[in-house]
This record gives structure tokens, C-alpha cells and sequence, in this order.
């Protein structure tokens, strides 16, 4: 038995710190059609990797059965984050998944969040 506790306390003694991960969702409004919303969702992504930092950009945002645009390594941190525009109840809503990973996870989400709400906002 105290072979087994002095295992565990040296397998421990090695874990290195751990990394926050968590996930973060948000709705940022109806908009007039599944187009205005991709279009918008590209240039705030777009325009967020020009001023703050990140990865890149991936989505159509002119594809008529395309209805997400994906930002990768948002900054600060490392953020992913995707919007989404579906068309809920007859209506085109604009929503956002954002996974964070990063030792400062919490804080670098809503940094992240804060930012996109701000250039969305310049969208309307």
C-alpha cells in the first residue's frame, strides 16, 4: 500500500500545470437574411485577425448552403471561435461557439467575446 501512494505522489510531482479549456456560446442578434449575416460574420472575423491578432478565417461566406465562418488562434490566448446563421423560427439569427485554451482561459474568452461583440456591433 505505501508503495502505491509513493507512485501516485511522484506521478503527481510531474503533472505539469493544467491548461483551462472551456466553452463559451452567445447570440448576437437577428439579422435581415442568412447573406448579411455571413457576410458580417467574415468581416468581423477578418477584421479581428487584422486589429487584435489570430490564426486565420475559413468559410463561404457566398455559398448559399453555407451558414458558419470559423477564426482559429484568436488573440489574447489561443481562441477558436465560430458564428453561425441559422434560420430560426423563420428568422436569421446570428450566434457564436468559442472554445478557449489557454492557462488564462476565462479572461482571454471574454476578452475575445468583448472584442467581437464591439466589431459586430459596427456591422449594424
Amino acid at each position: 500500500m505505501s508503495r502505491l501512494i509513493i507512485a501516485a505522489a511522484l506521478m503527481a510531482s510531474f503533472a505539469g500545470p493544467a491548461i483551462g479549456a472551456l466553452f463559451r456560446v452567445g447570440d448576437l442578434g437577428e439579422m435581415p437574411s442568412r447573406q448579411a449575416c455571413m457576410t458580417a460574420a467574415k468581416t468581423v472575423l477578418e477584421g479581428y485577425l487584422d486589429q487584435y491578432g489570430g490564426g486565420s478565417v475559413a468559410g463561404d461566406a457566398e455559398s448559399p448552403e453555407s451558414w458558419e465562418i470559423y477564426a482559429w488562434r484568436l488573440r489574447p490566448g489561443d481562441n477558436d471561435i465560430v458564428i453561425t446563421c441559422p434560420v430560426v423560427n423563420g428568422q436569421v439569427n446570428a450566434f457564436f461557439t468559442l472554445h478557449a485554451a489557454s492557462d488564462d482561459g476565462s479572461a482571454d474568452a471574454d476578452t475575445v467575446i468583448e472584442r467581437v461583440r464591439e466589431l459586430w456591433s459596427r456591422q449594424q
